[in-house]
């Protein structure tokens, strides 16, 4: 349950930038964007925006790779076929380097 809640936050964060961003540049640059682009990119705002998309992204993505390996798990234990040693290590060994890449991508 918590996992949707996650999943729901992370993409009305993506909602609120894009909606933010659209109203931005509709209102304010309007047909002037190639003129202020550079004032624009550098300015404080820009970047106060970027942290609520890639936040909004991340969280999505985390809370979906979670419910996934959730999800494996699950039906797993239901199915009655226990994984075999080897077959843990590689999912976990998977799960890591999953998580690795994309901390060290944000």
């Amino acid at each position: 349950n918590i996992l949707r809640i996650l999943i729901c936050a992370g993409d009305l964060l993506t909602a609120f930038y894009l909606l933010v961003i659209s109203a931005f540049d509709t209102v304010i640059i309007g047909n002037r964007y190639c003129k202020s682009q550079m004032e624009w990119l550098s300015g404080d705002f820009c970047a106060a925006l970027g942290v609520f998309s890639t936040l909004g992204a991340n969280i999505s993505l985390y809370s979906m790779m979670c419910l996934s390996i959730f999800r494996v798990t699950s039906l797993q234990r239901i199915s009655g076929n226990e994984l075999e040693k080897g077959e843990k290590l590689v999912l976990t060994f998977i799960i890591i380097l999953v998580v690795l890449l994309s901390a060290g991508l944000a």
